[in-house]
């Protein structure tokens, strides 16, 4: 391979893995966790990064990608313009000392 193509898979990866969300949100801090519920994991960090697992019979969706804003109660996540949007229809709630919400449809549970 020619020094310049390698050069330029290097700055990429870099570029790629310093991609880094945006800051949460004073009022969204609650998201912050990981999440769990019917087939579904959903981890916030505290750096904005999402990491998504959701299996539905033998197909599994997995993403590790940035959080890039939240809209509402909603958030979107992924990179270089290839977002997805999780709707959240029941933000952070503590039920009975049990913190929920609800993404996407799914009833998830704070571990």
């Amino acid at each position: 391979m020619k020094p310049s193509y390698l050069l330029s898979l290097l700055l990429i990866g870099l570029l790629l893995s310093s991609c880094g969300g945006i800051e949460i949100p004073a009022d969204k801090l609650d998201y912050i966790g990981l999440w769990q519920g019917d087939g579904v994991s959903l981890q916030i960090t505290a750096d904005a990064k999402l990491n998504y697992s959701k299996k539905e019979g033998s197909n599994t969706t997995t993403l590790n990608v940035p959080i890039s804003a939240f809209e509402g109660d909603n958030f979107k996540a992924g990179l270089m313009g290839m977002e997805t949007t999780f709707v959240v229809s029941q933000p952070p709630t503590k039920k009975g000392g049990q913190m929920t919400m609800i993404v996407d449809g799914t009833l998830l549970k704070k571990r």
